[in-house]
């Protein structure tokens, strides 16, 4: 039985195995598949083809004995910078309250301080441990847990009505604690506004994008896609739970590739996104 293949026909057409193999397909190719497709019978409630290359790809993860190592990457140096880690504030909850608590909303009414953003960002994103290994790269622990600790996400911030804060997108370091300015056009900003608003959220305040680099998961589990998901999913959670222990009002949104390329580091793409802000109660609506 020759090995299944997943096909994916888009802005950029690739074929993949079921083992994370993957090939780019040229133009003619995909037309070609295309106009075959579009003869089938389509039928709904079955697996699709992606789900099917997902399971399988899922069930095939294993680590390699030696994992190429992944460095720290560089990132184009920002004109501003604003430490955080000192602005993060010290009350919390019991877990079972934050729990109890825990709703998605999509009324977010009112200014988000910038001393809840900056809690937010360090008691789930900061890097707590870091360390170079020559044989299998970097090494680092963060508070959300991650597959093989290799930790392929991180925070962007697209700030709207931040107390504190300017109006666009910020890059969190995680292992300095500190929130740097992207250059970007306005319309970025306000084109992820209005993708929210599509969603059923007409108002945010602020927002927080994953960004994830597939590569660093691969580099160790090279059937792993379905790994990096995982983490995402991991990380929006705690983010999730943060901002209820907060007293914000939050709502995770399975967005993805709403970025353009260089607004990350090479590699990255958007993953998923956090929307949050105000609770009705504490604007007075």
């Amino acid at each position: 039985m020759s090995e299944p293949l997943t096909i994916r026909l888009d802005r950029e057409s690739v074929v993949s195995r079921d083992n994370g193999d993957t090939a780019d397909l040229d133009q003619v190719s995909a037309e070609e598949i295309r106009t075959l497709a579009e003869g089938l019978g389509w039928t709904s409630g079955r697996e699709t083809a992606a789900l099917l290359g997902t399971l399988g790809e899922a069930a095939a993860v294993a680590p390699v004995a030696q994992a190429g190592g992944y460095g720290r990457v560089k990132h184009p140096p920002r004109t501003s910078r604003i430490p955080v880690g000192q602005l993060s504030v010290a009350r919390s909850n019991p877990l079972v309250d934050v729990l109890d608590r825990r709703r998605s909303e999509r009324i977010l009414a009112g200014p988000v301080e910038l001393a809840d953003l900056a809690t937010l960002l360090v008691r789930c994103g900061r890097v707590r441990q870091w360390q170079d290994e020559s044989a299998s790269g970097s090494w680092s622990s963060q508070p959300a847990p991650s597959a093989g600790g290799r930790h392929p996400c991180r925070l962007l911030v697209a700030a709207n009505d931040v107390r504190g804060l300017g109006a666009g997108l910020w890059d969190f370091d995680g292992l300095r604690c500190e929130l740097q300015a992207i250059e970007a056009e306005t319309e970025i900003l306000q084109g992820l506004l209005a993708c929210f608003s599509a969603r059923g959220i007409p108002i945010v305040p602020c927002a927080l994008l994953v960004v994830a680099s597939f590569e660093r998961t691969l580099n160790r589990y090279p059937a792993g896609s379905s790994l990096v998901w995982r983490d995402v999913g991991v990380l929006l959670g705690l983010l999730h739970l943060a901002a209820a222990d907060l007293g914000l009002s939050s709502c995770i949104l399975g967005t993805s590739g709403l970025l353009q390329k260089d607004l990350m580091r090479p590699g990255e793409i958007d993953v998923g996104a956090i929307v949050f802000g105000s609770t009705p109660d504490a604007v007075g609506i």
